[in-house]
C-alpha cells in the first residue's frame, strides 16, 4: 500500500512552536499603566491610599501626579523585604512628594502605599494618682 504524500497543514510540532514563539513576543511600548486606590473608611483596608504602576518598557519611566503633591507615599513592605522576588523596586524606584513624581524601573510592577495614621491614644498616667 502506498500512502499519498503528506500535505503540509502548518500543524507540525516545529511549525506550531515557531508560530507560538512569534505570538508571545511583546513589543516595547511607552505606556505606563498606573492606578490610585483609596482605602479611607473601608474596613479591612491596610492602607489609606495605594498607587500601582506597571512599566513594560526597556527604559525607566517617570510619571508626575500633580493631585498627589505633598502626600508621603512609601514603597509597599513586600517590595522592601530582603526576600522580595524582584529587588528592582527597592533599588531603583523613587517617590518625590514635593513634585508628586514617581520613577518606575524598566520591566517592573510595583506598589507605593500611604499607611493609615496610628490613632492617638489619650495619655493616662495612673502612677501620679493616690
Amino acid at each position: 500500500m502506498v500512502l499519498p504524500p503528506r500535505r503540509h497543514t502548518g500543524r507540525s510540532p516545529g511549525c506550531l512552536q515557531r508560530r507560538s514563539r512569534a505570538r508571545l513576543r511583546v513589543p516595547s511600548v511607552s505606556v505606563l499603566p498606573a492606578g490610585h486606590l483609596q482605602g479611607w473608611g473601608r474596613p479591612g483596608a491596610g492602607f489609606d491610599e495605594v498607587l500601582y504602576f506597571v512599566n513594560s518598557d526597556l527604559q525607566a519611566a517617570r510619571l508626575t501626579l500633580p493631585g498627589l503633591q505633598g502626600r508621603p507615599f512609601g514603597l509597599h513592605p513586600v517590595h522592601r523585604s530582603p526576600a522580595a522576588a524582584d529587588p528592582r523596586p527597592a533599588q531603583d524606584s523613587s517617590w518625590d512628594a514635593d513634585t508628586a513624581t514617581v520613577r518606575v524601573p524598566p520591566r517592573t510592577a510595583m506598589v507605593y502605599v500611604r499607611p493609615r495614621p496610628i490613632p492617638a491614644v489619650p495619655y493616662s498616667d495612673a502612677s501620679h494618682r493616690r
